[in-house]
């Protein structure tokens, strides 16, 4: 019963959109129901039905050993001798000596239909250094007609030694609480948490970790600390941390690919993303509604579809040095007052910036070439836009649609037709006659275009003198700092005051 009523609290606690909780008092079970598994990426050998039932049982607690008991073994599968003698009868283990997949197949018999609660390793030498695929889930077995049951592991402490923890390792183990990850682990395979609902606290990953999974911490909801990653991870996977409300995470170079939906419906704040990254998936930061700051690597040349959708407090940006094309819906809904792409870009996709109602000015550069239908509407607060291109970029047109990439011709969508438009001189009239950008009413020829057109570098100390100062990613700086480079009049300076 303690069981169940310690998961009863956190089902309580946590509000998970995935499950809705119903207690049966006539039975010592707990109901969950599941919705939304059909078909979820990561998910490779369990084929989810559309709604599953968790059933949570209380241990058998009679003849039980009250104390850690120790056993020793002198090679793998010998663990089966101890079964019904004590693995069955104890809520805590600590197991001396090398051990194979059989002893764990013991070990996941002990915590479902036993009461073991709490395996101790750390002594242990894992043969092959392997925690083996489906270690602590039965699929035939825990997945029945009346639903899911659970195993009642909380804690495992994992040996020096381990280099691998196999896909669905842990998987479902919904009452885990705490694991330790050594020094070592140089994968954690696909799914191997997904669903430990009770995890919490901080995870710690040693040096030596190459990949995280597939789906591998996904519906994690305890997990809402930080997590540091070591210099050593190249490779996060899709869906990696997806729905798990971690509030930060530290990522180092040498990191090269973040998986798509890798890190969706977090609560992360900053995601400062390596140089070494050249991979980042759909949809890999989307949801983050707490999120006020990105930065991405200078290399990359494209924002994947949805990269950074509906997160509403982001207002910095960093945008790539080398920044050619946006994906559909990549920076929409976020917060910016001010945007400014680099010279060399030159796809704005559909729908990419919209509903960025905070957006004030929007700057785009000479290289500039094609803008999505809607990939600017819902601008509201837009007061000014700046475009160098010397031809006016081509505006997709949908047929049978009086879309623009702006709004409406009627003023539809929020963007305001009768703002300034910067462009360069002798191109107004151009602008101005052609479909799509004639949804605007003010063009203004001007040689000035903020951040763009980087010339001979100079000194500087004085911030009002001639104009605003800009660093090198074309944002407006208010407090230059001494020894940095910014663009003043379209010539970079170094900030000598």
């Amino acid at each position: 019963m303690k069981q169940l009523k310690n998961f009863l609290i956190l089902l309580l606690f946590y509000s998970f959109p995935i499950f809705t909780a119903v207690a049966n008092s006539s039975k010592d079970n707990l109901y969950i129901s599941v919705s939304r598994l059909a078909g979820k990426a990561g998910v490779q050998d369990i084929s989810y039905p559309n709604s599953i039932s968790i059933l949570q049982r209380s241990a058998n607690t009679s003849a039980r050993i009250p104390e850690t008991y120790d056993i020793h073994v002198s090679e793998p599968g010998q663990l089966s001798q101890w079964l019904e003698s004590v693995l069955m009868r104890t809520d805590s283990v600590a197991v001396h000596g090398p051990i194979g997949a059989e002893d764990f197949s013991m070990l996941w018999e002990a915590t479902f239909y036993g009461g073991l609660e709490v395996i101790n390793l750390e002594n242990a030498s894992v043969e092959d250094g392997i925690i083996p695929r489906y270690a602590f889930i039965n699929i035939d077995e825990q997945f029945t007609d009346e639903g899911f049951i659970p195993t009642l592991l909380r804690r495992v402490i994992l040996p020096n030694g381990i280099t691998v923890i196999d896909d669905f390792a842990f998987a479902w183990s919904v009452l885990l609480e705490e694991i330790n990850f050594p020094a070592g682990i140089q994968s954690i395979g696909t799914e191997s948490f997904s669903f430990c609902q009770s995890l919490h606290g901080d995870i710690v990953f040693g040096d030596g970790l190459e990949r995280i999974g597939n789906g591998c911490f996904s519906y994690c909801i305890g997990l809402r600390n930080r997590v540091e990653f070591p210099p050593t991870l190249a490779s996060i996977g899709t869906d990696a941390f997806y729905d798990t409300p971690l509030t930060g995470v530290s990522f180092q170079e040498g990191l090269e690919s973040i998986g798509a939906r890798a890190f969706e419906q977090c609560y992360l704040e900053e995601a400062v993303l390596p140089q070494s990254c050249i991979y980042i998936g759909d949809k890999a930061f989307a949801f983050n509604r707490y999120l006020r700051r990105a930065q991405l690597p200078e290399r990359l040349e494209e924002i994947p579809e949805r990269l950074f959708y509906a997160d509403n407090a982001l207002r910095e940006l960093t945008l790539p040095a080398a920044l050619k094309y946006v994906g559909p819906y990549a920076l929409s809904r976020c917060a910016f007052r001010e945007l400014y792409f680099p010279e060399g870009f030159e796809i704005l996709e559909y729908n990419a910036l919209e509903g960025c109602a905070e957006l004030e000015e929007l700057h785009f550069p000479s290289t500039f070439a094609y803008a999505g239908t809607q990939s600017c509407v819902g601008l509201s607060s837009l007061r000014c836009l700046y475009c160098a291109a010397p031809v006016p970029p081509f505006c997709e047109e949908v047929r049978g649609s009086d879309f623009t990439p702006f709004g409406l011709y009627d003023g539809g969508l929020g963007t305001p037709r009768d703002i300034p438009v910067y462009v360069p001189i002798g191109t107004a009239e151009a602008y101005r006659s052609i479909w799509g950008w004639d949804y605007f009413t003010d063009f203004i020829e001007t040689a000035d275009f903020p951040g763009i057109g980087v010339g001979v570098m100079s000194i500087g100390t004085d911030p009002t003198h001639d104009t605003y100062l800009y660093d090198l990613y074309g944002r407006r700086v208010q407090k230059p700092v001494k020894g940095q480079i910014y663009i003043r009049n379209g010539k970079k300076i170094l900030w000598n005051n």
